[in-house]
């Protein structure tokens, strides 16, 4: 219900705001998603603490914009390289990113599920963006995950 909450909520706030900056429209819109999310939640017992992941991509004139929160990952594909754009929101990330764990002992991570942030958890989010200037032959793509850790390459 998180899920689809949020994307009904963007694409009318993008929609609505076409004209304003790429960076405005997603974080705007995702802490709009955010609000209405959360509202839902706090009016229904049922609903209590719901949340959910999102990557949301804007594109304009040869640029790629970005909006990111929690562990929805969004990778940039061109020719035979890859590349892990954006960062996860997650304990086990945070945890790499510190040194207090090695990327190699991800797996066996008694809290490598737990997100640090997400959508609709409260009525406001820290929202990541990010820009990619798009040239021939990219292909974005998103996946959730919470296994492993992030490598920005």
């Amino acid at each position: 219900m998180a899920s689809q909450l949020a994307v009904n909520v963007m694409q009318k706030y993008a929609t609505e705001n076409r004209k304003a900056a790429p960076r405005d429209i997603l974080d705007r819109g995702i802490n709009l998603s955010s609000k209405e999310i959360y509202k839902e939640s706090i009016g229904n017992a049922e609903l209590a603490g719901m949340g959910t992941t999102i990557a949301a991509l804007l594109f304009q004139e040869g640029v790629a914009y970005i909006g990111q929160v929690g562990d929805s990952r969004v990778y940039l594909v061109r020719g035979d390289e890859i590349w892990q754009v954006t960062e996860d929101h997650s304990l086990l990330n945070e945890e790499i990113r510190a040194g207090r764990i090695a990327a190699g002992q991800a797996n066996n991570y008694q809290f490598r599920n737990v997100i640090t942030r997400s959508v609709g958890y409260e009525d406001h989010v820290s929202v990541d963006i990010y820009r990619r200037k798009i040239q021939a032959g990219s292909t974005f793509f998103s996946a959730r995950t919470a296994l492993g850790p992030s490598r920005n390459e």
